[in-house]
Order: structure tokens, then C-alpha cells, then sequence
């Protein structure tokens, strides 16, 4: 049949092509397809289905025309960006029609416009991610001159402030000693006390400040073996003098002797802003502070509890950051900046040393440093 001629032609046609047998195309070649098309027999609806779904299939157009006509003259030229079309191919098609023409859409304008929308997505993305960039940026330089101003603060506070109080501090102290040689009615006596212990106070202030602005900086940590009951016994009772009335002190487990290893300067200065925050937040007249130590392996644990009001389990994550304190009903009352515990903290990671804390509301805290023994094999005690 000429269907299955025209056929075997054109795969004949398509293998001299893939082997390379076939190097142009000539007229002769061009007059004998068309001879071969010539005698197809084509059924336009059917062309016109079979078109449908393969464009469909291949997503290369969604619409197509599909022209018919008794001659190849009366087929419209197409030449331009927006269209493709085949050339007027001859066959027998149904109506009487004899050339047959597919206009498409061009494909690569249709690409191009889809790739506009996935370009400019990828912009705006690029955009986002560029403003995003830019704001965290911003915000990281303002946090860090914020940071630098708050560093400028305390060594402008710390400085103007040390000196003068030094000196009131030790006016004071020459009238108190003045008052025991010189009788004074009581009023001026307690007059006196109470500007002491404001200028010790605020002495106090000044030294927290100093030991925060220290560890942010450089600290000198110089560990030795220390005497853990001992050094802790002499910070208790020193806090419980010069806090008179407001303290009482139990202790447990002191009577040995256990060495371990620790800077004995900052030692001290820990264990004293531990005892100071229990007789500080007690919300009571008398706080019961109980100090102990005990073996733990290689360590030996320190503890400090009170029975104040205890601590939230919300605020155990943030007790020991810089300035952080707990909310209290009568927090106008307490005075600090929030830097004990953050001295503490900073202080024993620099001594390899650990805190934890374990507390409930209205169950009082309990405070427990852990500290390395003093061994020949311990890393610390070659330095």
C-alpha cells in the first residue's frame, strides 16, 4: 500500500541518516517525500487528536492550528518570533483539502517566559535573603556597640567611684573609732552605722562590677590546694558578722580535711556572693544557711543551702547570665546589679570547676559547687 511504502522510505531515509550514509539533502530527495506524502491518506480530525496529545505529552504549545488547503499558495506564510509552522506538506485529506500545515507557538518564547517567573522568584529570594543578611547584620554591630557602651559605663562608674568612696569609707571608720573614745548620743551613733553600712554596700556594688568587667576581659586564675572547710568556714563566718543578727549558720560535714584544687582569692569571693544572696533575698529577719562538703568521686562538692523563698524552675536557665535577676514582689528593696552569680559562674569555668542549682518556690536553694581534688596527677596543680 503506499501508507507502508511512504513508510518504509522514511525509516530507510532515518538509518542512512544515523550511519552517516546520508550527507545533504537535494531536490531529488525533496520531490521523492513529497511524491510518497502525496499518497497518504489523512484523516484531519483524527491528525488533529493525534497532534493534541502529542504537544500535550512533550508540553510544547497548548493550542496549535492545523490549516488546510487545495493549494500550497493559499497556505499564509509565517515568519516571525511568536510562531513556527511546517512547510505545506501534500496529502490526501479528508474534505478534499490536498496540503496540510501545523502552526505552533514558538517554544522557545514560551520558555522564556516561563523562565521570567522562575527568575523572578529567584530574585526576589536573593532579595529577601540579602535584606535579611543586611538586618541581621546591622543588628549584630548594634548589639556589639551596645556592648562596648555598657563596658564604657562600668569602667567610668567603677573608676569615679572607687576613689571617693575609699575615702568616705575610711572617714567613717575614724569616727566610729572617734565615737568609742568620745561618748556621742545615739542618735549620731546610729547615724554613723547606718552611712557605713550603705558605704560598704555600695563598695560591694563597685567590687561586682570590677569582677564581672574582669572576667569579660582577662582574669588571672592562679589555683592551688586549697582547704575547702576551712577557707568556707572563715567566709561564713565573716559574712555572719558583718551581716550581724541575720544569719545563723549550720554546717555539716567540715570536719575533714579536704584539699582541692582552686584559685583561693576567688574561691572566697564565691562563696561569699552565695551567702550574701541568701541573707539578700531571704524575705525574713533570720535566714538558717547550711554549709557542707562530701567526697564525690574525684571531686568534692560544696553546698550552700538556704530556707528562703526558693526559685522557679523558669529562671534555673538564666540565674547565672550577666545582670539577670529574679523577679520578686519586693524587688525595690533589694539592691544588686544581677552580677554575683554571674561572677560565680564565669569564675569556676575558669577554675574548671561546675555549679548547679536546685531549687523550689517556697522550698528554699540550694547552691553546689563541684571542685577538682588536689592530686599529683590533677592537670590544675602544675600550673
Amino acid at each position: 500500500t503506499p501508507e507502508e511504502i511512504a513508510a518504509a522510505f522514511g525509516e530507510e531515509l532515518l538509518q542512512q541518516m544515523e550511519t552517516g550514509n546520508l550527507y545533504q539533502w537535494t531536490p531529488a530527495i525533496d520531490e521523492e517525500l513529497f511524491f510518497w506524502y502525496a499518497l497518504i491518506s489523512i484523516d484531519s480530525a483524527q491528525l488533529w487528536e493525534r497532534l493534541a496529545a502529542n504537544l500535550q505529552q512533550s508540553q510544547l504549545a497548548d493550542t496549535f492550528q492545523l490549516i488546510m488547503a487545495d493549494s500550497a499558495h493559499l497556505i499564509p506564510e509565517v515568519n516571525n518570533d511568536e510562531q513556527l509552522a511546517t512547510w505545506p506538506i501534500p496529502a490526501r485529506v479528508t474534505g478534499g483539502a490536498r496540503y496540510v500545515q501545523v502552526i505552533l507557538p514558538n517554544p522557545l518564547q514560551r520558555v522564556f517566559l516561563r523562565s521570567l517567573g522562575v527568575i523572578g522568584i529567584s530574585l526576589l529570594i536573593v532579595l529577601l535573603a540579602a535584606f535579611t543578611f543586611y538586618r541581621l547584620f546591622r543588628g549584630l554591630m548594634r548589639e556589639k556597640r551596645l556592648g562596648e557602651l555598657k563596658d564604657d559605663f562600668i569602667n567610668n562608674v567603677t573608676h569615679e567611684l572607687k576613689t571617693p568612696l575609699s575615702t568616705i569609707r575610711v572617714a567613717l571608720e575614724a569616727a566610729q573609732r572617734h565615737t568609742q573614745k568620745h561618748p556621742v548620743p545615739p542618735p549620731s551613733r546610729d547615724y554613723l552605722g547606718i552611712a557605713m553600712k550603705e558605704t560598704q554596700h555600695l563598695t560591694g556594688m563597685i567590687d561586682h562590677l570590677l569582677q564581672s568587667r574582669m572576667l569579660g576581659r582577662e582574669a588571672t586564675i592562679q589555683p592551688e590546694p586549697v582547704w575547702v572547710s576551712e577557707l568556707l568556714q572563715q567566709v561564713a563566718e565573716s559574712t555572719q558578722i558583718s551581716h550581724e543578727g541575720q544569719m545563723e549558720l549550720n554546717t555539716e560535714g567540715l570536719d575533714d580535711e579536704i584539699w582541692a584544687m582552686a584559685d583561693p582569692l576567688h574561691l572566697a569571693q564565691i562563696f561569699h556572693n552565695l551567702l550574701d544572696n541568701a541573707i539578700k533575698y531571704a524575705e525574713r529577719e533570720v535566714v538558717t544557711v547550711t554549709v557542707g562538703q562530701r567526697l564525690a568521686g574525684n571531686a568534692v562538692e560544696v553546698w550552700l543551702q538556704d530556707n528562703g523563698p526558693g526559685i522557679g524552675p523558669e529562671h534555673h536557665d538564666h540565674l547565672f547570665d550577666r545582670f539577670y535577676r529574679v523577679p520578686r514582689e519586693r524587688e525595690e528593696n533589694i539592691r544588686g546589679l544581677g552580677l554575683g552569680l554571674y561572677y560565680v559562674k564565669n569564675a569556676l569555668q575558669l577554675m574548671q570547676c561546675q555549679i548547679r542549682v536546685e531549687s523550689e518556690l517556697g522550698q528554699g536553694s540550694t547552691f553546689i559547687i563541684t571542685l577538682p581534688l588536689a592530686t599529683h596527677e590533677n592537670p590544675l596543680s602544675g600550673r
